[in-house]
């Protein structure tokens, strides 16, 4: 018997019995669906966290306070604008920035809503160049007063007109003229400065901030500066200046390193996460299959013994059994895979969604393999069953 002829039996096979054919494809259908995009979601999650570490590079470092109770980011509380200042005086520091963040509102012609409203210097844009690129004028030097440049999403979807350049909006009762617009970051950084208005530090106090209200500083090194020994000299200094000790610190200090070794481990531990579930998807899709397989065997005595009367081989019998469980799980397997990519690209805007294609060829793998485990015994069964035996039925 030919591969084509026991391909097509086996269709009709599990055309003729439709019901318990798609119950099992079901199954399987979901268990992919389920895997593919955990799985999708896991790798969206470590590429989204490579283009950050990326984008940090090894001469950059945060500084960012911390909570004395939970020992957690704050933000709030423990940095002043004298440390950063202060901090300018090593000779490996090549820049500084500063600042702070808050909720504000803000009126935009005859529109009013809430957003994320960033006070700092110009030098921020400098040191995150890779970030933040304009789409539309300049960002604003430390000199100008009451200027705003606009993160992608403020300019053009927070009002219902687009803010470009050259117009005005009011925060907190305080007119800002907008002399830049950003291009969208999405993802890849934070999603909430897309919405951010940045303005210069020194109008902070007249929106209603602290004055010398610091929530981070960001440092630039000089090229070829060792980044662990400066993050050492940084951290003895400013523990010092705030009376504490290095172990009792009241801020943290993020370098490359610290994001991947914190971020990295999480990240592997959620793919780990995503690719046992999809294991224990396959051996439920497995155990789904066998069953139906062995249904079919049950049914199908009589055929599979006037099979073995006429001279059909047991390989072929064995063949033809493992085609269908093999057909089962492809077709699930396929129209999960596909079904779950469709799903994901369209929920990339909001939760980070990648599958390789390498992942895709894996997947379909998969599929076959769990065809051939859920059928291989019940294929077995098949071709022991002798015709005196099965023409009975």
């Amino acid at each position: 018997m030919k591969r084509k002829e026991i391909a097509a039996i086996a269709y009709k096979s599990l055309k003729s019995d439709a019901i318990r054919s798609s119950l099992t494809l079901i199954g399987v259908f979901l268990g992919v669906l389920t895997a593919v995009l955990i799985i999708g979601i896991g790798q969206g999650l470590i590429d989204q966290a490579n283009e950050l570490f990326a984008m940090f590079g090894t001469d950059k470092m945060i500084i960012a306070p911390i909570s004395d109770i939970s020992n957690t980011f704050s933000g709030f509380g423990s940095l002043s604008l004298s440390d950063a200042t202060e901090l300018r005086r090593f000779s490996f520091v090549d820049s500084v920035s500063y600042g702070t963040f808050s909720k504000e509102r803000i009126k935009f012609e005859n529109e009013e809503i809430e957003s994320t409203i960033y006070v700092t210097t110009a030098a921020f844009f400098s040191q995150w160049k890779d970030v933040y690129k304009l789409e539309r004028g300049r960002f604003f030097s430390d000199n100008e007063r009451y200027v705003a440049v606009l993160g992608g999403k403020a300019a053009h979807k927070l009002f219902s007109k687009t803010v470009y350049p050259g117009k005005s909006l009011t925060i907190n009762g305080r007119k800002f003229r907008v002399v830049g617009t950003i291009k969208e970051i999405g993802q890849a950084f934070s999603s909430s400065d897309d919405e951010a208005i940045f303005i210069n530090f020194k109008d902070g106090p007249n929106i209603g901030l602290k004055k010398d209200d610091i929530s981070f500083i960001g440092i630039d090194l000089v090229d070829g500066t060792d980044t662990a020994k400066a993050k050492k000299e940084v951290e003895e200094f400013l523990a010092r200046k705030h009376g504490l000790t290095v172990d009792k610190k009241d801020f943290t200090i993020i370098t490359q390193e610290f994001f991947q070794e914190t971020t990295g481990n999480i990240l592997n531990i959620i793919y780990l996460g995503a690719v046992a579930v999809g294991l224990i998807a396959s051996l439920v899709s497995a155990v789904g299959i066998g069953n139906t397989m062995f249904t079919s065997v049950l049914r199908r005595k009589r055929e599979i013994g006037i099979m073995r009367a006429v001279g059909v081989k047991q390989k072929t019998i064995l063949l033809l059994f493992l085609t269908e469980a093999v057909l089962l799980s492809l077709i699930g397997s396929i129209a999960g895979l596909l079904v779950a990519i469709a799903i994901g690209i369209v929920a990339s805007s909001v939760v980070p969604f990648s599958i390789s294609i390498i992942q895709v060829v894996v997947a379909l793998i998969i599929g076959v393999v769990v065809g051939v485990l859920g059928g291989i015994l019940p294929a077995r069964r098949a071709t022991k069953i002798s015709p005196l035996e099965a023409i009975r039925y």
